[in-house]
C-alpha cells in the first residue's frame, strides 16, 4: 500500500492501517514496522517528529471529544464515507479516496460547517415539491439502492420521487460527543431536482422537501453540537 504525501500542500493519502500506525507512533515513538517505514519514506515522519502540516490532525485525533460520521451512497451503488475528529484546535477528516486509501484533511473548528458542506457537495438546488412522501421502513433498501428498476417501483409506490433515476446522493452526517454521549444527526436525499430531509423510525421512512439553506442551517446546528463543550 502506498503513502502519498505532498509536503508543500500537506495533502496526505494513506491506508487505514498506516493511519492507525501513525497514531500509535504519536503515542509511543519507539514503535517500528513496515507502516512506519512507508510513512518515513514519504516524509510524513521526520526523525522523531511528524511533518508540521500533519501535526494538527494528529493532535485532533489524540485529543478529540466529538466524532463525526459521514456516509454517502450514490445512485450507481458507490459509497463514500468519512470520519471527522473534532478537538479544540482542529478537526481532522479521514475521507474515502481511490485505491482503498483515505485522504486526511484538517480544518479549523470555525470552518467545520463549510467543510461538511464541501464533503457532501451541498450547493444550489430547486425546490419544486411541497408534499411529503412516506414509505415503510423496509423500502429504504429499494428506494436508495443501485437497482434502477426496484428504485423506480419503490418511488412509484409512494407517489413518485423526482430525480430517483439519478444522479443523486443519499447522505448523512452524525455527531457523537464522547463525554456525555449526546448525538445530533441529519439525513438527506440530494437530487438535481429536489432535496429531501429523511427521517427514519422502526416503522416508516418520511421524506420532506427541503432546500440547501435549511440543510446549511442544520449543518450549523450539528457543528455547534460538536463544539459545544469547548465553550
Amino acid at each position: 500500500m502506498t503513502v502519498l504525501f505532498d509536503a508543500a500542500t500537506g495533502r496526505l493519502r494513506l491506508s487505514a492501517d498506516d493511519w492507525e500506525a501513525l497514531l500509535s507512533w504519536s503515542r509511543d515513538h519507539s514503535r517500528q514496522g513496515e507502516h512506519l517505514t512507508r510513512l518515513r519514506e514519504a516524509g510524513v515522519i521526520r526523525g522523531d517528529w511528524p511533518h508540521s502540516s500533519v501535526m494538527p490532525a494528529l493532535e485532533a485525533a489524540l485529543d478529540h471529544i466529538t466524532t463525526l460520521r459521514v456516509r454517502q451512497r450514490l445512485h450507481d451503488g458507490r459509497r463514500i464515507n468519512g470520519t471527522g475528529l473534532v478537538a479544540r484546535g482542529a478537526v481532522a477528516f479521514l475521507l474515502d479516496a481511490p485505491d482503498d486509501l483515505r485522504e486526511l484533511l484538517t480544518v479549523h473548528p470555525t470552518m467545520l460547517t463549510s467543510a461538511l458542506a464541501r464533503v457532501v457537495a451541498l450547493g444550489p438546488r430547486d425546490r419544486g415539491e411541497i408534499e411529503d412522501r412516506e414509505a415503510a421502513a423496509d423500502a429504504e433498501t429499494d428506494l436508495f439502492g443501485s437497482d434502477a428498476g426496484r428504485r423506480r417501483a419503490a418511488a412509484d409506490a409512494i407517489g413518485g420521487l423526482p430525480g430517483v433515476d439519478g444522479p443523486w446522493n443519499y447522505w448523512s452526517v452524525h455527531a457523537h460527543r464522547q463525554p456525555d454521549g449526546l448525538e445530533e444527526g441529519l439525513t438527506v436525499l440530494d437530487t438535481p431536482d429536489q432535496m429531501w430531509l429523511v427521517e427514519r423510525t422502526h416503522e416508516k421512512l418520511l421524506l420532506s422537501p427541503t432546500d440547501p439553506t435549511r440543510v446549511w442551517r442544520l449543518l450549523i446546528r450539528i457543528s455547534s453540537h460538536a463544539m459545544e463543550l469547548f465553550r
